[in-house]
């Protein structure tokens, strides 16, 4: 490590690893999930643990793939899974559909467009227990919650995003106000938009893997 450090200060070092901990920062800056090849639920979970236990190295998703024949929302959830990382795509874009490929660079815009949030942001995930129901990041009163299990959410900030992440065609919001909302698609469509007034709890029908974003 000093050897190459001398030959490039910035130099990126990475660990993949099952075993996790504060320690390991002090060899590599850049952690990644291990090998879980087309298993979101893993990569999910790895991504959240390296986060929680990482500090400031870079955590980085274990390279995402998917089949032909899998729906865009399935596409889509492999993204969402990693989205408080950086996300490694494996796929060969020449080879892939257009819908997915339409997928893919919805997700990797929304991914770059607020990267700052995911990953600079206060964190916070729930349910550690049942493997991480949902996590959230805020910054500078913009707030992004991804419901991996739990649909039902509380909004705070200016801008508040949530992607839906679940199984379920619905999310739940706990606020008081009047929003303006636009609800998007698996590919970034939007599929729904207007104004709210919401009294303590309001539902919206959100597509899985859709998006929902509230502005007060």
């Amino acid at each position: 490590m000093l050897r190459l450090k001398k030959i490039n200060p910035d130099i990126l070092i990475e660990f993949r690893q099952n075993y996790i901990g504060p320690v390991v920062t002090e060899y590599g800056n850049m952690i990644r999930v291990g090998d879980c090849a087309l298993d979101a639920f893993i990569n999910r979970v790895g991504v959240l643990d390296l986060r929680m236990t990482s500090g400031k190295a870079a955590v980085h998703s274990d390279m995402i793939t998917w089949n032909n024949n899998d729906t865009n929302e399935s596409v889509a959830k492999q993204l969402i899974a990693v989205l408080f990382g950086v996300p490694q795509i494996s796929v060969r874009l020449s080879e892939i559909t257009a819908e997915h490929y339409e997928v893919l660079k919805f997700w990797l815009n929304f991914w770059m467009e607020n990267k700052e949030i995911l990953l600079d942001g206060k964190l916070k995930i729930y349910n550690p227990e049942a493997n991480y129901s949902m996590a959230e990041a805020e910054l500078n009163h913009r707030k992004i919650c991804v419901c991996y299990g739990r649909n039902i959410v509380e909004c705070s900030g200016d801008d508040f995003i949530v992607v839906n992440g679940t199984g379920e065609d619905f999310i739940v919001v706990r606020a008081n106000g009047d929003f303006k909302y636009t609800i998007l698609d698996c590919k970034g469509t939007s599929v729904e938009s207007g104004q709210r007034h919401i009294d303590d709890i309001s539902q919206f029908n959100v597509p899985q893997s859709g998006v929902l974003c509230l502005e007060a």
